[in-house]
């Protein structure tokens, strides 16, 4: 004979009686960890038992309305956990959105600050150039007023020179001219 239930596969009844099967599948029974039925597995239950016991008709018509209200109030519980669903797929996406919003802002805010902060040192770098801009035009006018007559006079403008292409090297290096 088999029977069916909403929360078991197929279960098996036979007719005949194994006895150490029996007291294996009752040692197996006990050691299954005990599991709370919802009332529609117990009015199954009962509705297995009725047709065991040759009382079906009797059986079904006591139980079928609580049944029929039992697979009802289920179905409402399912209608609701999809609706349920629908709510929660509909924030994860709004979610995702907003996440993927604030991603962007920040990435657009990085570009920004990069910039700016290379436009600051472009225009630091510009007024240090325009204010060394009188010192450098001073050095080329006493380098081209220079005149060396003596030995000394040679040893200064070497040493001039010297500074002054120093100067230009680190203006250089600095990426200023």
């Amino acid at each position: 004979v088999l029977l069916f239930s909403p929360y078991s596969e197929v279960e098996i009844v036979e007719d005949d009686e194994d006895i150490d099967g029996d007291e294996e599948e009752e040692e197996a029974e006990e050691a299954a960890p005990v599991v709370a039925k919802s009332k529609a597995a117990k009015l199954l239950a009962q509705l297995r038992e009725a047709v065991e016991n040759a009382n079906a008709a009797e059986e079904l018509e006591s139980v079928l309305p609580e049944l029929l209200s039992e697979v009802a109030a289920m179905e409402l519980s399912l209608g609701n956990a999809l609706v349920a669903q629908v709510g929660l797929e509909d924030q994860t996406g709004a979610m995702r959105d907003q996440y993927l919003r604030l991603n962007a802002d920040f990435d657009n805010f990085k570009k920004r600050t990069i910039k700016e902060k290379e436009q600051l040192a472009d225009a630091a770098k510009a007024r240090l150039l325009e204010s060394l801009l009188p010192a450098l035009d001073n050095f080329e006018l006493a380098r081209a007023n220079l005149k060396t007559e003596t030995e000394a006079e040679a040893k200064i403008l070497s040493s001039y020179n010297g500074l002054y292409n120093g100067l230009l090297d680190k203006l250089k290096a600095a990426g200023l001219i």
